[in-house]
């Protein structure tokens, strides 16, 4: 195996990690040097290369001066010291800040510092001791002795106090309650997956930062239709509020319609997901407009379902064979130039992995996830995963629910995922069973609501069934999927709006323009 040190037999070091941190102080220094300074404890030899010692220097002065920091007062700072082509100019700087997509991935370079100092730190100390071992007079007790007490001051030395008193805890929790609780609504600590505060909502309490949320089910099973829904309400319709302090400390309210959203499609080029936003939005059956049968009403909610979608931030990058360094790549500049609040992947199964051959494709696939698990970590956005589950759910003999173990080639997701959830048709058995108190069973009912329509155009009911969740409980969401109109609603709030059933105690109903025919 060739030596980390390289041909050039330099101490351990990471030019891309220092340029790192660098990069995240000079674009966001009010957020990042204080963490730095904590996490360097006054420690300049944490960057190898002296014209990042430089430049860290410039950065760390200014800090403590508490003097405005960015790229062009740190230039004047070093030409000041007569040292700015030392470390490259202007031009070295700008590269160094342009070159990181947003001040949360800081936690990871600096880890690969503090890796890399503590790796030099024991270079160091071996190098010394080869020689002292060489040389005559010197006790091996006594030289194993100091080795050793030398190797534990190290340790201690890179040991970081990471405890936290719980009355800290306890004042975090209680502001994140304060900020969170609404009395009589639903307390999602993320994003929501709909417009109706649905029983789903309920189970996830919403798609939190850093989420890593799979979504599996079996192909033409609706993934992707239910994934578009979510697009399209969180890039149209979602109401958030930021809460911004002024100088002051005065906290104020101000409330945004929207979030950019990426999606990432593999499988389906961005014109097909394209009509699947549409005609969802637009409320309108895509086979009667395929025919020729729609509407003049119909065309109507077309026209003004695709206005609202064109002034959304919904962005599709459909490029076909793309590896998960591509992706990772192209997330780090749609953070930095869009604002991304949510990433969505259709799907895990057909992104390849970089120096792969396809014959492993288990062991491709595990790298794969767990690249994901590192980008919501260092961008700080939640991703949705598409995936398929495998066939023998539906060759069983016996039909039955789906378990982790079905997710296709791929049993890292299990421990990899936050969130995973399947999508499939409900059993038969469960739609004659009859209702409460006797009552009509859901087979029954779906028929009395769609009396009339043609069975082409008849809903079907689908569970989505919540099979691991890291932050909550688990379990079944009814839903009813409208194929025709690529959309997936509430089952019990299609019942509620059709007359079927009312409101349940403290239930709410948003009411959309054109819901009904």
């Amino acid at each position: 195996m060739k030596p980390e040190t390289g041909t050039d037999n330099l101490p351990p070091h990471s030019p891309e990690g220092e340029q790192g941190v660098l990069g995240c102080a000079l674009l966001s220094p009010q957020d990042t040097m204080n963490i730095c300074v904590e996490k360097f404890r006054g420690r300049t030899d944490m960057f190898y290369e002296l014209r990042h010692q430089t430049i860290w220097n410039v950065l760390r002065t200014q800090h403590e001066k508490q003097e405005g920091t960015d790229t062009l007062t740190v230039y004047q700072r070093l030409r000041d010291q007569g040292v700015v082509d030392e470390v490259g100019g202007l031009e070295y700087l700008m590269q160094l800040q342009d070159g990181v997509p947003s001040a949360a991935n800081l936690p990871d370079y600096i880890a690969i510092l503090q890796e890399k100092y503590l790796r030099r730190c024991m270079y160091k100390i071996c190098g010394d001791y080869s020689l002292k071992i060489f040389a005559h007079g010197n006790d091996a007790a006594s030289l194993a002795a100091q080795f050793e007490q030398d190797v534990s001051a190290l340790t201690e030395s890179q040991a970081v106090a990471t405890e936290e008193h719980i009355g800290t805890v306890m004042r975090r929790v209680v502001d994140d309650m304060e900020q969170h609780y609404q009395r009589g609504s639903q307390q999602l600590r993320g994003l929501p997956t709909g417009p109706e505060g649905n029983y789903l909502d309920k189970i996830i309490r919403g798609v939190r930062d850093k989420y890593y949320f799979v979504v599996a089910g079996r192909p033409a099973g609706g993934k992707t239709s239910w994934a578009m829904n979510m697009v399209e309400y969180l890039a149209c319709d979602y109401v958030w509020t930021e809460r911004l302090k002024d100088e002051q400390g005065n906290q104020t309210a101000v409330e945004h319609k929207g979030i950019p959203v990426a999606v990432f499609s593999i499988e389906m080029d961005p014109e097909s997901l394209g009509y699947r936003l549409l005609f969802g939005r637009a409320n309108v059956d895509s086979a009667q407009w395929s025919q020729g049968f729609a509407s003049e009403a119909d065309q109507a909610r077309l026209v003004k379902a695709s206005a609202a979608l064109a002034k959304s931030n919904i962005y599709i990058d459909a490029s076909p064979a793309q590896t998960i360094g591509q992706i990772a790549a192209k997330a780090r500049r749609m953070v930095k130039q869009y604002g991304i609040k949510l990433f969505v992947l259709d799907y895990l199964q057909l992104v390849e992995q970089e120096g792969g051959n396809g014959m492993d494709r288990v062991r491709e696939l595990t790298k794969i996830s767990r690249k994901i698990m590192a980008l919501k970590k260092q961008l700080g956005v939640p991703w949705m995963v598409l995936a398929q589950m495998n066939r023998n759910i539906e060759t069983s003999e016996v039909k039955r629910i789906p378990v982790l173990s079905d997710l296709k080639d791929c049993g890292a997701i299990e421990q990899d995922a936050d969130l995973i959830m399947f999508l499939y048709k409900t059993d038969r058995k469960e739609l004659k069973k009859p209702g409460s108190n006797g009552g009509p069973s859901e087979e029954e009912v779906l028929d009395q609501m769609y009396e009339g329509v043609e069975w082409s155009r008849k809903p079907v009911r689908v569970d989505a069934l919540v099979a691991k969740n890291r932050f909550g409980p688990t379990g079944v969401a009814k839903l009813l999927f409208q194929k025709n109109l690529c959309r997936f609603v509430d089952w019990h709030m299609e019942k509620v709006r059709r007359g079927a059933e009312n409101l349940k105690q403290g239930e709410r109903r948003k009411i959309v323009d054109d819901e009904l025919d």
